[in-house]
């Protein structure tokens, strides 16, 4: 699990442990809506729809109405496999989209219950450069991402039990492949949260 730790800029009336808790969830759906949107037939998410923007395949938008991420995990993980050909779907994907199972981790490791974290409002995922992730299928085959850069242009509301006030996100977040490595670092180039700045350590997330 990767658990991001929030930095206040700034004094607020906002508790630490409700942004830090805000941000992981955001992250947590954000990965979730990636990696259900890279495997073949596509995963559906509850609330989560991706629209290609431009033709050039550089820039997809993301968005969520009323995502509860406690929903995700049986998504992720093909619901019931009741029948031989669900059960060969499941093991399919699990073979050729390996980011579902660290998506459905992630979230079973938060524990998310019904009505903890729910997701409202949109990303929008820009690519750098069109050589530099020709298909999301690239994410899959690829065993160097150094050539893969893009940002995160986040408007988010996070809502819900887990915290004891709605946080609005909003800022841009850049991520850049690491040389060698199927990973991505991800930073913060700024974000408010409740028009609070905030901040955090760059974090590695990606396949082994």
């Amino acid at each position: 699990m990767v658990l991001i730790t929030v930095v206040l800029v700034s004094l607020c009336a906002i508790e630490i442990e409700d942004v830090t808790y805000g941000f992981n969830a955001l992250y947590n759906g954000t990965f979730s809506a990636v990696a259900a949107n890279t495997t073949v037939p596509r995963i559906e998410l509850q609330g989560v729809s991706l629209e290609e923007v431009s033709s050039d395949s550089l820039k997809y938008k993301l968005s969520f109405n009323r995502s509860d991420l406690s929903q995700f995990s049986s998504s992720l993980r093909g619901g019931a496999a009741d029948s031989w050909y669900s059960k060969l779907i499941q093991s399919a994907r699990s073979t050729f989209s390996p980011l579902l199972g660290v998506a459905a981790q992630q979230i079973d490791s938060a524990g998310y219950v019904e009505g903890d974290a729910i997701l409202d409002g949109t990303l929008y995922l820009v690519f750098g450069t069109k050589s530099a992730l020709s298909s999301w299928i690239d994410l899959l085959v690829l065993s160097d991402w150094s050539s893969i850069n893009f940002t995160l242009e986040v408007s988010m509301v996070v809502s819900g039990n887990g915290i004891s006030e709605a946080l609005a996100f909003e800022g841009l977040l850049e991520g850049k492949g690491v040389s060698g490595e199927r990973s991505v670092e991800l930073s913060v180039k700024h974000m408010l949260c409740n028009e609070t700045e905030i901040t955090m350590k760059p974090i590695i997330l990606g396949l082994k």
